[in-house]
């Protein structure tokens, strides 16, 4: 019997008894203490304010609500009554955003927040989704008899949501009564009123009337009647019995998962990883195994369960095969001790090497060697691959045979997971960033690309700055990549996301505000350039010397003569030993990034009133995969698109640095830039204009368009440019001035003796951008007098004058 008795308390007390919602609060002060939001219907017959909220502009006064007299009054009672002082506290708030209107109540409550809104009743799709937000405390206010007519239209819906009707019915309650005089004899008016209301006459005519004559509020211009929804479609099924049955599923799967881990650790550590992605490399660090490559062993397999030491001690050659897990998408690689043999001049690891193949991240056979203690590598599993290798091939005569490497697995929903086209990834706001085997010697063959990718806001802008002593290497240069200067930067160059290749020489600093933050790093293939030497054969010694003139010094060319007479000799040249010095070309940043506040402000404002548009907003969960990177402007996710400048082909627009994105689904491996055609829709414009006056240096530091990886364009663009760097990304830099100012010229009029013709000359020569005028001094002897030019010409410079700044045209194409 007690068992009985409980189970039916327990388990089937909801199903016998229905929920019951009751509100959690009492009167409606206790609303505004709770810190909601009220929303009042403005007076229907008023066009005024509906012609401002079908604007989509705020109503300003609060009489535009029928009881906003009643408001009034409440406010200004001064009696002891607590609830009618309660009711005085939310009239005075609800007046207190607008003094004009509020000039008895209470000064101390004026210029406060404001705690009210308004809709309309001819706009009805405008109350459910403003009022359906359970996190928001949201209040309507309106009539008794209009929140019984309106309760029903919001209810019927799908998602859940119930509408409730407030308990508090003495808030401006209002009286209405048809007065009957008294009569000497019988009163036939109140017997008749008496009977129609006993007999339920006056309660069917109230019925009928509402039928055929509603109240014109939401449900009525929404075209409601009654419910669409069913009853069966709302029930709420988060009852105590289901709730039962989930707990009940989940003991069982608790035991089952007990019995599985009992029966097999290790396979059901694989798949709860495979099959349902729970992985944390944080909740299992520390239990990682330790792996080591012995004499002997010539492969390694490492599994992605875990972080996992590696340990190398031998001389023969050895590779770690990391496996692929569903789960696991990268990996990150800490060189916690390794210095091997450095390459050698020409930046080839000769004697020992690491070699990295299957990932997407780097190229295979990405090789590296020298001193990498304290470097990370982060390297991307394929989509076509089970494993990612990294091979160790030590030279027989190295003196080196032992390093220790952590490799730490990140799953696919971790946030510790960086972009797959990043070799190192530095989450800080300063970091130092070297490149491999610094400060001894530069490597080639390098092609890679360090992101910084700081938590939270991210960041305003980054600036590089070149290392300084008291960053560890007081005795090495901090920018060295190149052996001879160029005049351009096509071998061995450094590229900083919106900013030019640097190759030569680094600035003192390098700020950028383009996003991502990241650092292109391009060795070619031979570290040393091999200029020419001179042409046609030498025949003796004056000629072989002469052979090495054009080197400038890089060749050293001596004549060797035969040991028998007449034989002739031959004529070797070799590098000049000055040149070849071990710790040539490093490359060693430090970079700091800016981590301020970022502001989204926006306003939206009519300037043409006979103009019209119309937007798709679209909104965009964090979770969605549809979500594009914060920093981009625009984002094409199509292997070929167009590319346009806003309002392109009819002007460029000034005040503008936005980044265009390229993420096609297949990731490419390329992506090549060309101008528009006229097969793509603009027959007779320019594909690239966007700038007036084209700039004299190859640092176009006004208006630009810069390709990750390219330099900065500006006055004409290529017929292609082709780039390997990722992300595909397209940098536009427009300056605030459209137009230069003009310049002077030269000349000097000096004292004008032919009317001013000297003066006039100067407005001439300048392009029509000056006028020139002369001033006759009354006073001198010999005709002199003053030049003056007025800055711009207005004729020049008139609104409805095109100077050719239509902006650009673009079409990608990614190669997969």
């Amino acid at each position: 019997m007690i068992l009985t008795a409980f189970y039916k308390t327990i388990i089937t007390a909801e199903v016998i008894l229905p929920y019951k919602r009751n509100p959690s609060w009492t009167h409606i002060y206790d609303l505004q203490d709770q810190e909601s939001l009220f929303f009042f219907p403005a007076n229907p017959d008023a066009s005024l304010f509906y012609d401002l909220y079908a604007k989509g502009s705020p109503i300003d006064t609060f009489f535009a609500f029928d009881f906003s007299e009643d408001t009034v009054t409440a406010a200004n009672y001064e009696g002891d009554f607590a609830r009618l002082l309660g009711y005085k506290r939310f009239a005075e708030a609800l007046l207190a955003s607008e003094p004009k209107s509020y000039k008895e109540a209470s000064s101390a409550c004026k210029n406060k927040t404001r705690i009210w809104r308004e809709f309309h009743y001819k706009w009805p799709f405008d109350i459910y989704p403003n009022l359906s937000r359970c996190a928001d405390k949201l209040v309507y206010l309106d009539k008794k008899e209009n929140i019984k007519d309106i309760i029903p239209f919001l209810n019927d819906n799908l998602d859940g949501t119930v509408f409730m009707e407030g308990t508090d019915d003495n808030l401006f309650l209002t009286w209405y009564s048809i007065q009957i005089y008294s009569t000497p004899r019988r009163n036939f008016v109140l017997d008749r009123v008496k009977f129609l209301m006993v007999s339920g006459i006056y309660k069917w005519w109230e019925k009928w009337f509402s039928r055929i004559r509603p109240k014109k509020l939401f449900p009525y211009y929404a075209n409601w009647t009654r419910p669409k929804v069913g009853t069966l479609e709302k029930l709420d099924f988060t009852s105590r019995v289901v709730t039962t049955l989930k707990i009940w599923g989940i003991c069982c799967g608790l035991c089952a998962v007990v019995g599985m881990v009992e029966i097999s650790y290790e396979q059901v550590v694989h798949l709860l990883l495979a099959g349902m992605g729970l992985f944390s490399p944080k909740l299992v660090q520390g239990h990682g195994e330790s792996l080591k490559c012995e004499n002997g062993q010539s492969r390694v397999i490492v599994d992605t369960h875990g972080p996992s030491m590696l340990s190398y001690d031998s001389w023969t050659p050895c590779a770690f095969q990391i496996e692929k897990n569903p789960a696991v998408c990268q990996i990150r690689l800490d060189f916690m001790s390794f210095k091997t043999s450095s390459a050698n001049t020409f930046g080839y690891c000769e004697e020992d090497r690491l070699v990295i193949f299957n990932s997407a991240t780097v190229r295979d056979g990405f090789t590296t060697c020298g001193d990498l203690t304290g470097q990370h590598i982060y390297l991307t599993f394929c989509e076509d691959c089970s494993n990612t290798d990294f091979a160790f091939i030590p030279s027989p005569t190295s003196p080196i045979g032992s390093f220790l490497l952590r490799v730490t697995p990140i799953a696919c929903s971790s946030p510790e997971i960086v972009p797959s086209h990043c070799l190192q990834h530095f989450n800080d706001t300063r970091g130092v960033v070297r490149s491999f085997d610094y400060p001894t010697q530069q490597q080639n063959s390098h092609q890679y690309t360090v992101c910084v990718g700081l938590k939270g806001d991210g960041g305003n802008n980054i600036l590089w700055t070149p290392c300084s002593p008291e960053d560890g290497f007081p005795d090495s240069s901090p920018f060295n990549i190149v052996t001879i200067p160029r005049q351009t930067c096509d071998t061995d160059w450094v590229a900083i996301n919106g900013d030019q290749r640097r190759c030569d020489k680094f600035p003192m600093g390098v700020g950028s505000i383009w996003k991502p933050f990241l650092i292109n790093v391009n060795f070619n293939q031979e570290e040393i350039w091999p200029l020419p030497l001179g042409g046609g054969y030498a025949s003796d010694a004056s000629s072989c010397t002469a052979m090495a003139e054009p080197s400038g010094g890089l060749f050293i060319c001596d004549w060797f003569s035969e040991p028998s007479p007449g034989t002739g000799g031959s004529c070797q040249c070799d590098l000049n030993p000055t040149y070849i010095v071990p710790g040539v070309d490093p490359m060693f940043l430090t970079f700091d990034a800016d981590r301020d506040t970022i502001d989204l402000n926006y306003r939206l404002s009519v300037i043409f009133p006979y103009r019209s548009f119309r937007i798709l907003l679209t909104p965009i969960h964090c979770s969605s995969s549809e979500s594009v990177p914060n920093h981009c402007l625009q984002s094409f996710n199509g292997t070929r698109g167009i590319v346009r400048s806003f309002d392109y082909p009819i002007r460029r627009q000034t005040g503008q640095e936005y980044t265009v994105c390229v993420e096609p689904e297949g990731g490419g491996k390329q992506i090549v830039w060309r101008p528009c055609g006229p097969r793509d829709g603009f027959q007779s414009n320019s594909p690239f204009s966007i700038t007036s006056v084209p700039s004299q240096t190859c640092e176009c530091d006004k208006v630009w368009v810069g390709v990750n990886g390219d330099a900065p364009r500006c006055d004409k663009f290529p017929e292609y440019v082709r780039s390997i760097w990722k992300p595909f990304l397209l940098n536009v830099n427009f300056n605030e001035e459209e137009i230069p100012p003009p310049e002077f010229p030269e000349e000097n009029p000096g004292d004008d003796n032919d009317e001013g013709a000297s003066c006039v000359a100067i407005g001439e020569n300048s392009g029509g951008r000056l006028i020139c005028e002369w001033y006759s001094d009354p006073n001198a002897v010999g005709g002199s007098g003053t030049c003056m030019c007025a800055p711009t010409n207005p004729w020049m410079f008139a609104p409805s004058q095109d100077v050719g700044n239509i902006g650009f045209c673009l079409k990608y194409d990614v190669q997969i």
